[in-house]
């Protein structure tokens, strides 16, 4: 069943298809939605799961994934609870416990964390603790980054990460100096295609910022993604990412996690380096999708947020 009286799912809907440009895509579909008075009574749940079936022959599944992000949630279920069954399997020595907690206390007296709270940031431990998991726990990173497909055994740890990830950004990135901003950001790929002009990414996309660690990093007959011009990207909030590096395993990579966004340009004629055979595909102009899209409270629990502030002044 869909819904009869949750405003703030339509909402959501309406959001998702304006910010993916969908709306005339899928004319009908936004003009019910936007329509105040238009009910999914049992005929219309009809029209609404047509329209899904629209949605997936169009290759358009993401949105269904994104609604599914949004929606699909275990309640007041404790966060704890969540990574605890995930991880029971997991013979990890990180993913203890004891060393999880330690992880989260290392976290709370580091220079990062200090920094944070005097720009009136503060990370929750729930927010602390899904970023760890998603440093060290393969299964939760790898359903991150294909596609955003995350089951709802993991929903309460995505919702945290995308929280803290936008508690930094806003802190720390967003409108402030150029200067203490990377001036590219480096993403290695296996394998090598020929991309078209225009493409989306549809998960988070993790690089570093070292170029020398980049050249490390790169696969051989593989591909390494440049993003450029990120310090002013980064400041004008038109790239949402954020530094891990301050609770990864190896600080040294220079951890970066950029949100989903959209590709308008790029240069793919040169090679990154040579000996690996590595090509080189320059992104020279991007954006990242609205934070609308990410599945969390953004005007509430963000609220306070000077980006989600100004997002709000817009609506």
């Amino acid at each position: 069943a869909f819904w009869t009286k949750n405003e703030t799912l339509r909402k959501y809907f309406i959001r998702l298809l304006e910010n993916t440009n969908n709306d005339d895509k899928y004319t009908d579909l936004f003009n019910n939605l936007d329509n105040d008075k238009w009910k999914v009574d049992d005929q219309n749940a009809i029209f609404i799961l047509n329209q899904f079936v629209k949605i997936i022959e169009n290759d358009d599944e993401y949105l269904l994934q994104c609604l599914a992000n949004y929606t699909c949630t275990f309640g007041s279920r404790p966060l704890w609870n969540e990574i605890t069954e995930n991880t029971k399997d997991n013979d990890e020595h990180h993913l203890t416990e004891e060393a999880i907690l330690e992880k989260v206390e290392e976290v709370h007296q580091s220079k990062f964390y200090l920094d944070l709270k005097k720009k009136g940031v503060e990370l929750a431990d729930n927010e602390i603790l899904a970023v760890y998991i998603y440093t060290v726990n393969d299964e939760f990173a790898d359903l991150m980054q294909k596609n955003f497909k995350i089951p709802c055994k993991w929903k309460q740890t995505f919702y945290y990460f995308v929280r803290g990830i936008l508690k930094i950004y806003d802190a720390l990135i967003y409108k402030k100096s150029t200067d203490r901003l990377p001036k590219r950001l480096y993403h290695p790929i296996f394998g090598q295609s020929r991309l078209p002009s225009q493409f989306e990414i549809l998960s988070t996309v993790n690089c570093t910022e070292n170029e020398d660690g980049a050249k490390d990093l790169a696969p051989p007959d593989g591909t390494m993604y440049v993003f450029e011009h990120t310090q002013t990207m980064l400041a004008k909030g038109k790239l949402i990412a954020a530094p891990i590096s301050w609770i990864s395993n190896h600080p040294e990579e220079k951890e970066w996690v950029i949100l989903p966004l959209r590709i308008f340009k790029i240069d793919q004629s040169k090679t990154f380096v040579v000996d690996k055979s590595c090509k080189e595909v320059k992104i020279t102009k991007y954006e990242t999708f609205s934070a609308q899209l990410y599945g969390v409270d953004l005007f509430g629990k963000l609220g306070d947020l000077q980006f989600v502030k100004e997002l709000s002044s817009k609506r």
